[in-house]
C-alpha cells in the first residue's frame, strides 16, 4: 500500500511549522494546521494507518485552546505541536517501512492533557485502533521509580477503571454542553456582524472556529449528528474563508438556520444527560448537504432543516 499522499500531507505540515513568524501561532495559522489535520486524519482512515486518529483529535484540542488564549504556557503548546508533527511522521514512516507502528502515543497524549486538561488517549488493540465500537479513554500512565514498572493513575488511587472512565466521559460531556451552547452564542453574534460587513474576514473566521470546536469534540463524544452537522457548517465557512464563496443572504440564513440546528441538539444531550424527558429532534443531515450545494451553486432559496 502506497502512503505517499499521507507524506506529502506531513511534509507540508511540518513545513509549515518551520516557517512560522515567532513564537506564537495567530488565527490563521492555527486555521492552516487545522484543515492539515483533518486531510491527515482522513487519509490516514483510508489507508487503515492506526493511532493517527488520537495524535490528530490531541493537536486539534490543542491549537482550539491556543486559538482562544486559553493555554497558560503558549511556549509549551507550540513545542507540543512540533513534537505531534513529528510523532505523525513517524507513525506513517512505521507503516510504509513494515506495515504497522512499534511505538506508542501515549507520552504524547499524557502531555496534551496536562496542557489542555482534555484527555485524549483511547484503547487501543494492537493494530492501533479502537478494540471495540464504543473505545474507553485511558488513564494517565506514570513510571514508578522504585519498581521501574508503569501504572495508571487509577490503579494508584485504587479507582475502578470503569468508574474513572465514567467520571472522565462525564466531565467532558459536561464541559462540552456548557461551551457547545456559548459557542453558538458566539456564532449567532457574529453572524449578524458579518451580515452588515460580508467581506470581513475576521468575522468569517470567528464563526468558522466555534464549529471546528464543537466538530473536534462531538466526533470525541460519539455525537455523530452534531459533529456532521457542524463539520458541513465549517466546510462551507472555510470556503468562505478562502474567497472560493461570497457572502450572500442564502449563506447567512443558512448559517443561522445550522446554529439552530446544533443548539437544538446540544440542547436535547444536555436534557437526556439530567435524566429529563424530551422530544427527539432529528435534522436531516443529507437535506443539509444538498442545501449547501444549491447555495455554493448559487441558489437563492434552499431546504430548511425539518425535524
Amino acid at each position: 500500500m502506497s502512503y505517499e499522499t499521507l507524506i506529502n500531507l506531513l511534509n507540508e505540515m511540518a513545513s509549515d511549522f518551520m516557517f512560522l513568524d515567532g513564537a506564537e501561532i495567530d488565527v490563521p495559522a492555527a486555521g492552516k494546521f487545522m484543515n492539515h489535520l483533518d486531510k491527515i486524519a482522513g487519509k490516514a482512515a483510508e489507508a487503515n494507518v492506526g493511532h493517527v486518529r488520537e495524535v490528530t483529535t490531541g493537536l486539534n484540542i490543542l491549537l482550539e485552546k491556543i486559538i482562544f488564549d486559553a493555554l497558560q504556557d503558549k511556549g509549551a503548546g507550540l513545542s507540543a505541536l512540533g513534537e505531534g508533527i513529528s510523532l505523525l511522521q513517524s507513525i506513517v514512516d512505521g507503516y510504509t517501512n513494515s506495515g504497522r507502528y512499534d511505538g506508542n502515543i501515549h507520552n504524547f497524549a499524557e502531555k496534551i492533557s496536562s496542557l489542555t486538561g482534555v484527555p485524549v488517549v483511547k484503547t487501543e488493540d494492537a493494530s492501533g485502533f479502537p478494540a471495540s465500537s464504543d473505545p474507553v479513554e485511558t488513564a494517565a500512565v506514570q513510571t514508578d521509580g522504585a519498581a521501574g514498572a508503569e501504572k495508571s493513575s487509577v490503579e494508584k488511587a485504587n479507582i475502578p477503571a470503569a468508574e474513572e472512565n465514567r467520571i472522565q466521559d462525564e466531565s467532558l460531556l459536561r464541559d462540552f454542553i456548557a461551551e457547545g451552547l456559548e459557542y453558538i452564542e458566539e456564532i449567532e453574534i457574529n453572524i449578524l456582524n458579518l451580515e452588515k460587513n460580508p467581506e470581513d474576514k475576521d468575522y468569517i473566521n470567528a464563526i468558522f472556529r466555534p464549529f471546528h470546536s464543537i466538530k473536534g469534540v462531538a466526533s470525541f463524544l460519539n455525537l455523530d449528528q452534531i459533529r456532521d452537522l457542524a463539520h458541513n457548517l465549517e466546510n462551507l465557512l472555510d470556503k468562505a474563508r478562502n474567497g472560493e464563496l461570497e457572502i450572500r443572504p442564502p449563506v447567512i440564513d443558512m448559517v443561522l438556520d445550522g446554529a439552530d440546528a446544533l443548539k437544538a441538539l446540544i440542547g436535547q444531550v444536555r436534557d437526556k444527560w439530567e435524566g429529563k424527558v424530551v422530544e427527539s429532534f432529528n435534522p436531516d443531515i443529507t437535506s443539509f448537504v444538498g442545501r449547501i450545494q444549491i447555495v455554493e451553486k448559487g441558489g437563492e432559496e434552499p431546504p430548511r432543516i425539518k425535524k
